[in-house]
């Protein structure tokens, strides 16, 4: 026999039913086995993802917490010192060294960040409104329980241990509120001192006092303006009320004038009517004649008839006599 002709004994197939059952059991087992790692490992993969981030905030709280520990020098401004910027003669401290490096220090507690500064001078009055509203919502992350006054690790049983951690949790409560109450004391200190308001406090102030004076003013102008014209007014009527005096006396001295010079025309007028009767003329009236006449005409027609009869009594003209009795015939 050749080499090329020798040939290994083939195994025999084996194609019986539990054979085939059994090969295909594997193969499916074996790919359950490679899913499952993989989801396996997907898994460990978000778990270790997750430890990771649970793993960071763990450190951030125990740094906070450590943080919280260590010496921190609370201390604020009393609120009553005298402020360099604020004083006529630039006496006292100065606002922003004794407050800002206050801020400063305290800023390191904020949750929020990054954390405003005070700022100087020159900081834009905005800017600073935003300082103080950030600092009146201050909010720290300073951590208080590990001043804990039990120790919740020595509780004897579990009601024990819910005991301790309630009493421990009131006390860190009451650290923090004191907390939040010390910063809120920094915050209305600072701002009732801050040169900065206070320039624009005084602004507003002088601007709404400016506004009342030119009010004022304005109404005063207005009252005097109506006072004036009520002035002008009752002198205007008193002028009338005067020359209207004026004028009545005017009338009644030129009416007495009248009477007077009325009362001397009949005089002459009855003395020259006397001349004549008891010259016996022609014409000659009686005193009852002489009184209607007297009393019937005015000034000026009577004034005709004394001027026709010669004026006076010892110019006595007859002729004149026909013109007081054509007179007394008329009436």
């Amino acid at each position: 026999m050749s080499l090329l002709t020798l040939s290994l004994p083939t195994p025999p197939l084996d194609f019986s039913e539990s054979h085939i059952v059994v090969k295909l059991g594997g193969y499916f087992a074996q790919k359950r086995v490679e899913s499952a790692g993989r989801a396996f490992t997907k898994r460990a993969r978000n778990i270790a993802r997750g430890r990771s981030a649970s793993h960071d905030e763990t450190d951030d709280a125990a740094t906070r917490a450590y943080d919280s520990q260590c010496d921190f020098d609370e201390w604020i401004p009393s609120g009553t010192e005298k402020i360099a910027e604020n004083d006529s003669k630039g006496e006292g401290k100065s606002f922003y060294e004794l407050y800002g490096p206050v801020f400063t220090a305290n800023a390191r507690f904020s949750a929020n960040q990054p954390v405003p500064t005070l700022g100087g001078d020159d900081k834009p009055i905005d800017e600073v409104y935003a300082f103080y509203d950030f600092w009146n919502k201050f909010d720290s992350w300073r951590d208080f329980t590990h001043d804990s006054e039990h120790d919740v690790e020595s509780a004897e049983h579990r009601d024990h241990k819910r005991w301790m951690a309630k009493k421990n949790e009131a006390v860190a409560k009451k650290k923090k509120k004191k907390e939040y109450a010390r910063l809120a004391s920094l915050v209305d200190r600072a701002l009732a001192v801050d040169p900065r308001i206070r320039r624009v406090k005084q602004e507003e102030k002088d601007r709404k006092a400016q506004a009342k004076r030119e009010k004022e003013e304005a109404a005063q102008r207005l009252i005097n303006e109506e006072n004036r014209k009520k002035q002008e007014q009752e002198r205007a009527v008193q002028e009338a009320e005067e020359k209207q005096k004026e004028a009545r006396k005017d009338a009644k001295m030129a009416k007495e004038k009248q009477k007077k010079l009325f009362r001397k025309v009949k005089k002459a007028f009855r003395e020259l009517m006397v001349a004549a009767s008891d010259q016996g003329l022609d014409g000659a009236i009686d005193v009852i004649k002489t009184e209607d006449l007297c009393d019937s005409l005015n000034m000026d027609a009577l004034e005709a008839l004394v001027t026709a009869c010669g004026g006076s009594a010892d110019k006595l003209d007859a002729s004149g006599l026909a013109a007081v009795n054509d007179a007394l015939a008329k009436l």
